[in-house]
């Protein structure tokens, strides 16, 4: 994020080192020619190379992605703001299709969300153009792991011919998530991918949508064949837009922005389009900000967390520090006390060596001369008493570690409390980690009621989808090394 003197905050996005500066030239002189200039899509602005890290400037959208409704089954999504996002979305994706372009990659963390400034509406802006292709090509797909899911099945074989329907595809993909919060076929690698897609004729409705007409429109953009499905324009036309019930499901807030716009415009206001004066495009920023806000508050929760392990595990590597100066101290203090009494005792101290070695062979409740030797062991100390001698090995163990221990013992979380740790799966720790996965594996192992529970629930997928974040979270941090 950059500030520039005449557009305002603008975004900057560097090229990476797999994506080569020519690839970067071509995008730059096709996006110059097309010029993608549409409320839903987000605009760019310049390519410049002269610099170690080449970069594009892009518009800046100051509202997350889709992502933050897709990952929260407990915010619902209203009828009518489901309704003008997906209309948004495909008037974006009807503009690119009519320019003879594929955008290739639409998914919901490239479908970002804006609320302009002084504004109480929020507008889709499809973004990421560098998979951007013109229709007709045999070509090689990218198959990354983060794309497969949202993939047509065509781009499954062999040769590929890209066309527009596979953007149709990509987008039912994206607001079936947005309702059941699941893909609708998943693996974890993209050889099982494949298995399953080649298997798979078509889609079943989920339970999660109720909607007759919604679910007839949804199913023919996620038509196995390209050929039957649905094509952007086709889509906008579908009466799940243009029948009456549309017409009625929207609310006061939206009809009365609608109004505010046709009078912004009659007063000379050159920033209104047409969208902004039609209802059923208008998504309330009040319903976008429910998801925002209870992000951010998992976010804090997460944070704050975070921080209170750092200060528990810094409070112990202070009690490990005193504990091992007070046994070195201890240590060389024994060490006198047992050189002088070896001095005087050297039998005795003979046979408490004996007693010592028989130690290692005998149960801890056990005594090899209960009446000479005694032993006491806890889980923080072990100690060897004879007559006035005392020799002791101590440690401590912090707080995390502590707990981790007792909720391994119990394995007493639910498949509830399960789902939501791996919600939070990339900001706990690993000894946390851990006891997420033996709580899931213990819950369902033999037990056919939990398996089925366990599905319902998604926790796999999701655990899935969890792994591939902490995995892109560490390339991150590697590319941030490296720059």
């Amino acid at each position: 994020m950059a500030y520039h003197y005449q557009r305002g905050i603008i975004t900057i996005k560097i090229v990476q080192k797999e994506f080569g500066p020519t690839d970067a030239q071509v995008i730059d002189q096709f996006l110059k020619r097309v010029k993608l200039d549409n409320d839903f899509l987000l605009k760019y602005f310049t390519y410049n190379d002269q610099n170690q890290y080449p970069y594009f400037t892009l518009e800046y959208a100051n509202s997350n992605s889709l992502e933050i409704i897709a990952q929260q089954s407990l915010v619902p999504l209203p009828s009518y703001t489901l309704r003008a996002l997906l209309k948004q979305i495909l008037e974006g994706i009807q503009f690119i299709h009519k320019s003879g372009l594929i955008h290739q990659d639409i998914r919901c963390a490239n479908i970002l969300m804006h609320n302009p400034p002084n504004s109480k509406v929020v507008h889709t802006k499809i973004y990421n153009y560098s998979s951007t292709k013109q229709e007709g090509l045999i070509f090689t797909p990218q198959y990354l792991a983060q794309m497969y899911p949202y993939m047509a099945p065509e781009l499954y074989k062999f040769p590929v011919i890209l066309t527009q329907k596979a953007d149709i595809y990509s987008v039912g993909v994206v607001f079936y998530r947005l309702i059941v919060h699941k893909y609708p076929i998943y693996e974890a690698s993209f050889e099982d991918q494949l298995k399953k897609i080649n298997k798979t004729k078509r889609i079943e409705r989920p339970k999660e949508i109720q909607n007759d007409t919604f679910w007839d429109q949804l199913q023919m953009m996620l038509k196995f064949d390209p050929h039957y499905r649905f094509s952007a324009t086709e889509a906008l036309q579908h009466k799940y837009f243009t029948g009456t019930q549309a017409q009625i499901d929207t609310t006061p807030d939206q009809r009365k922005i609608s109004k505010q716009a046709k009078k912004a415009e009659k007063k000379g206001n050159i920033y209104i389009s047409q969208f902004d004066k039609e209802p059923s495009f208008i998504v309330e920023e009040s319903v976008i900000k429910q998801f925002q806000q209870n992000i951010d508050s998992l976010n804090n929760e997460q944070e704050q967390d975070h921080k209170d392990k750092q200060e528990n595990k810094d409070d112990g590597k202070d009690k490990q520090k005193q504990m091992d100066k007070y046994k070195d101290n201890t240590q060389t203090q024994q060490e006198q006390e047992q050189e002088q009494q070896q001095e005087q005792q050297a039998p005795e101290s003979d046979a408490f060596k004996s007693a010592l070695i028989s130690l290692d062979f005998v149960q801890p409740s056990q005594s090899p001369t209960s009446d000479v030797l005694q032993s006491t062991l806890s889980s923080s100390s072990l100690e060897l008493n004879h007559q006035n001698q005392t020799i002791s090995l101590s440690y401590a163990a912090t707080e995390e570690q502590i707990q981790a221990e007792s909720d391994l013992f119990e394995l007493k979380m639910s498949l509830e409390e399960i789902k939501q740790k791996l919600e939070l799966f990339s900001c706990i720790s690993i000894l946390q980690r851990d006891v997420v996965c033996e709580n899931l594996c213990r819950t369902i192992e033999g037990n056919q009621q939990n398996c089925n529970k366990a599905k319902q629930f998604d926790i796999t997928n999701h655990f899935m989808s969890v792994q591939f974040k902490i995995n892109l979270i560490e390339e991150k941090k590697e590319f941030r090394k490296e720059c």
